[in-house]
C-alpha cells in the first residue's frame, strides 16, 4: 500500500504534467485538490490559494478563487 508521501507525490506529478508545469514551479504555488463535476464530467479541480504559475488557465479573479480543472486520471 502506497504512503501519503508516495501518493502525495504521484499527485504533485499528475497535476504538475497536465499543466505543463515542472513539480518544483508547482510547489511555489499553494493550492488545494478536490473532486467535482464540471461540464458533466467529474473533473481534478485545483483551487489555487495565491496566484497561479505563469501560462496555467484559471477562472475566477481575486485572491483565492483562482481555479483549474484538468481531467482525472484513468
Amino acid at each position: 500500500m502506497p504512503s501519503f508521501e508516495d501518493s502525495a507525490r504521484r499527485e504533485r506529478e499528475y497535476i504538475a504534467a497536465q499543466l505543463h508545469i515542472t513539480v518544483s514551479e508547482l510547489v511555489q504555488y499553494p493550492y488545494y485538490a478536490g473532486v467535482e463535476t464540471v461540464r458533466g464530467k467529474i473533473a481534478l479541480m485545483i483551487h489555487w490559494l495565491d496566484d497561479t504559475p505563469d501560462g496555467v488557465i484559471r477562472d475566477g479573479n481575486m485572491r483565492g478563487s483562482f481555479i483549474t480543472d484538468i481531467e482525472m486520471p484513468t
